[in-house]
């Protein structure tokens, strides 16, 4: 794990997303009046078919995360600290640095993903904005980082609603505290 603090000490941070390079600027750190914790990419969701459905019973993983494709307009709840194939991931954080990917099954679609909120009842799933994380495209892999909020709950959970159906995988590559 590498600390980047908020005084700006380190002003850039890379991300490595495939062959594109993206500059995070510290003025974003220094935003949250929080820390930046980088750490190794860690795949946290998945949800194509294959042989890890096997270790999951109906379809969903010991931790209750949902595999298999989102369907139209789905919204599903991920708590990130859960994910038993990246422990250790922190509770009480102030927002999580995740790299998004997406293909689509028929035709193209956005992807949203926002924080979790328990004042929106149960679930707490209403999308609070029309604002896309991402778009995606039809048997084809695109990739997005963004910056996303964690939840009010203890773990930081984060919303994620994908337009028309499609798979979505999403890796945490650090987060705020």
């Amino acid at each position: 794990m590498r600390r980047i603090d908020a005084t700006g000490a380190i002003a850039r941070r890379l991300v490595m997303i495939g062959l594109v390079l993206a500059a995070l600027p510290a003025a974003v750190v220094a935003q949250t009046g929080q820390d930046f914790y980088a750490i190794p990419p860690c795949r946290v969701i998945d949800t194509r078919h294959g042989p890890r459905d096997l270790k999951a019973p109906g379809g969903v993983t010991p931790t209750g995360f949902p595999r298999g494709s989102f369907t139209d307009g789905q919204v599903r709840s991920y708590d990130l600290t859960s994910s038993v194939d990246c422990p250790g991931l922190p509770q009480h954080v102030g927002a999580w640095s995740l790299v998004f990917q997406l293909t689509t099954a028929s035709t193209p679609a956005f992807l949203q993903a926002w924080p979790y909120a328990s004042s929106l009842g149960p679930g707490g799933q209403t999308p609070p904005n029309t604002e896309s994380t991402m778009l995606g495209y039809t048997d084809r892999w695109t990739a997005n980082s963004a910056i996303i909020p964690a939840g009010d709950d203890v773990g930081g959970s984060i919303n994620v609603l994908v337009q028309h159906a499609g798979d979505v995988i999403i890796e945490v590559n650090g987060y705020f505290k």
